[in-house]
């Protein structure tokens, strides 16, 4: 029986990024080299990653409402607020979709129960009225805290959940994300890169007036999201080029194993095994009783 090879970085995104001579490299991290394969097919993908019902899930729900989105805005076209959901609910998942997200879910999930099952255990002693003995404490423990496949069934409820629109405007990311500004910038002599952990964002989160998104979507265009309230939404720029490299140095720092990149380039490698820190904004920041915004650092036509 084949074992499924499963995608964690869609195909046709990657395909964005590809070169003229319809070639991808992916710089493998850990491994300070770019892997030998330049196919789509090869990269960024792990066998038997996903449950059935969880790949159904991301290609119907999430990535073929959205890749007509992608193919719009490669084309530098407009789009509808509803398509403007469907863009954010796949850049939402896509920050829980890669295999690292993963691993810490596991490794916190056992913990997070653990916790649960002692301090259930610790003050489980009596059962309709009767002292419950220890043999049975350890047995109810057991059943509660060894369950290999609960991170699994967890992570996907809670990727359902939060790619939801309703509900509490309080805790929904979505509603949030899409009712950022959008930009979406874009440059023709140098290129942008990606990753396998493509949304960048800084500690803050989006909810903040200091939010700043930015996620590639081609090898020519950029997303850039903010609160910025003095802009308009979902317009095109191009940008000074001097501004590509901050944003791609945004991408080789959150990357978890791989680089993505029309070319091999010696600066993807250099920047890649000293990662530092990623702290300037797109927007510059001065402190007033008004706004903590002076105006964009990029200027926009």
């Amino acid at each position: 029986m084949k074992i499924p090879r499963d995608h964690f970085l869609p195909q046709y995104y990657q395909k964005g990024f590809l070169n003229s001579s319809e070639k991808i490299f992916a710089y493998f991290i850990d491994e300070k080299r770019y892997l030998p394969s330049s196919d789509t097919k090869e990269i960024c993908i792990k066998k038997n990653f996903h449950e059935k019902e969880t790949e159904d899930y991301f290609t119907q729900k999430v990535e073929h409402p959205a890749n007509s989105v992608i193919k719009k805005i490669r084309a530098l076209e407009n789009f509808d607020i509803n398509e403007k959901i469907y863009m954010s609910r796949y850049i939402l998942i896509q920050t829980f979709r890669s295999p690292a997200y993963r691993e810490k879910l596991k490794e916190e999930y056992p913990k997070s129960l653990k916790d649960f099952s002692d301090n259930f255990c610790k003050n489980l002693k009596y059962k309709n009225g009767k002292k419950i003995s220890d043999s049975e404490i350890r047995r109810l423990y057991t059943k509660i805290a060894v369950n290999h496949e609960c991170h699994q069934e967890t992570w996907l409820k809670m990727i359902k959940s939060l790619s939801n629109y309703d509900g509490d405007e309080h805790i929904n990311v979505l509603k949030k994300l899409s009712e950022l500004k959008w930009q979406f910038f874009i440059t023709k002599k140098y290129y942008f890169i990606t990753s396998d952990n493509p949304v960048f964002i800084f500690n803050f989160g989006i909810d903040s007036e200091l939010s700043e998104l930015s996620f590639p979507i081609s090898k020519n265009i950029l997303l850039w999201a903010s609160n910025r309230k003095d802009i308009k939404d979902c317009c095109y720029y191009k940008i000074p080029e001097k501004y590509v490299l901050d944003l791609n140095k945004r991408q080789i720092n959150i990357a978890d194993q791989f680089i993505l990149s029309p070319k091999k380039e010696k600066w993807i490698h250099n920047h890649a095994i000293k990662k530092n820190n990623v702290n300037r904004h797109l927007i510059s920041i001065k402190k007033n009783k008004k706004s903590y915004l002076s105006g964009p650092m990029i200027h926009l036509p």
